[in-house]
């Protein structure tokens, strides 16, 4: 689109101002003398004619051909109908509201690419968070966030299948629950059970033993059993199914899952991270660790306490490493070594951890 220093809009071709081009071609517009100039008939591959360019080179579309061959910049999909042009194409229905650029809105002043005007009367561009503010919220009954059919005399929100009493309830498709509300949406612990099905049937592709296929089936089970409304289920699965996926990959074949496996390969700290699936493997499968089993995990998976020699070795190496790299000003790094060390100062550092050592 081409415009002047005044913002008027003007033909590409002989510079006339006018209000709406008769023809535009990529970023050039046309009035409609130069347009039957600048634009001449030719044959199409269909047979139908169109009109294009004197300087176009080569095969010559038609406005239906055209329309049947471009597809969206955005998605790659065809596009019979565009829903706006944009530099380089054209944009399907679908990804029209994408193309815009955000911008913030007047009242939050959150960036967004979907502004409306006329569902404010204050008539501000709003975004549509903003829009819904007023009109939608989070029903006292059904816990739901629906469209606000009015309000209780506590000032509640309360959508319309369940009425301002909440006296409207249906059964739950799944178990035959009666959950507040119209419709037949299922209850809380039929939403836990399928996304858990889902979660296993994830989780469970890497796993390569049947222990750990029976944990990750039984772990997701125990839980919706344990508490089945609960709003964490399936936090808490994905929290913990990693590491159900790494004792897998650590049993090998023929290995006994018993207590003595778990003191050999898991440690404590790992173990206590994973309480919820130790209290499973506990309760469901029989597999405990007493205090005495602890203690001796702690000793097999603790690190060796290094001894004063040992560490004094380290601590003589590391002074020795200084020294070699003391410089003094004006002399040349061959001369570095001669360079005399405080015997004493390292007399007493020794000494010090040695005694912090011991005690």
């Amino acid at each position: 689109m081409s415009r002047d220093i005044k913002g008027r809009r003007f033909c590409d071709a002989c510079g006339r101002l006018t209000t709406t081009p008769h023809r535009v071609e990529g970023k050039d517009e046309f009035c409609g003398t130069c347009y039957k100039r600048e634009f001449v008939k030719r044959s199409c591959a269909c047979g139908a004619s169109a009109r294009v360019r004197r300087t176009m080179v080569g095969p010559v579309q038609c406005a239906r051909c055209a329309a049947a061959a471009r597809t969206c910049v955005r998605c790659d999909k065809p596009v019979p109908r565009a829903g706006r042009r944009v530099p380089g194409g054209v944009v399907c229905l679908s990804c029209r509201p994408y193309s815009h650029p955000p911008m913030p809105c007047e009242r939050c002043g959150r960036a967004s690419r979907a502004l409306s005007l006329e569902r404010d009367p204050e008539s501000m561009r709003i975004c549509e968070r903003c829009a819904k503010r007023d009109t939608h919220a989070t029903c006292a009954f059904c816990r739901r966030h629906r469209a606000i059919a009015g309000r209780t005399q506590e000032q509640r929100p309360y959508c319309a299948g369940c009425g301002p009493s909440g006296e409207n309830v249906h059964e739950c498709p799944g178990c035959g629950t009666s959950v507040r509300g119209g419709g037949s949406g299922q209850c809380r612990g039929c939403l836990n059970r399928r996304s858990l099905e889902r979660e296993v049937a994830l989780q469970s592709l890497p796993l390569t033993s049947p222990e750990g296929v029976r944990w990750m089936a039984g772990f997701a089970r125990w839980l919706c059993d344990r508490d089945p409304p609960s709003t964490r289920l399936t936090k808490d699965f994905a929290r913990h199914a990693p590491f159900i996926v790494r004792l897998d990959a650590i049993l090998e074949a023929g290995d006994a899952c018993s207590t003595a496996w778990f003191v050999k390969h898991i440690p404590l700290h790992e173990q206590r991270k994973h309480l919820l699936f130790m209290t499973y493997l506990r309760e469901d499968e029989g597999i405990a660790l007493s205090a005495k089993e602890k203690r001796r995990s702690c000793r097999t998976r603790a690190r060796p306490r290094p001894t004063p020699q040992s560490s004094w070795k380290a601590v003589s190496a590391s002074l020795g490493g200084i020294r070699g790299n003391i410089v003094c000003e004006g002399e040349s790094r061959a001369n570095a070594a001669s360079v005399p060390i405080d015997r004493s100062g390292v007399l007493r550092v020794r000494q010090r951890w040695e005694h912090g050592m011991e005690s």
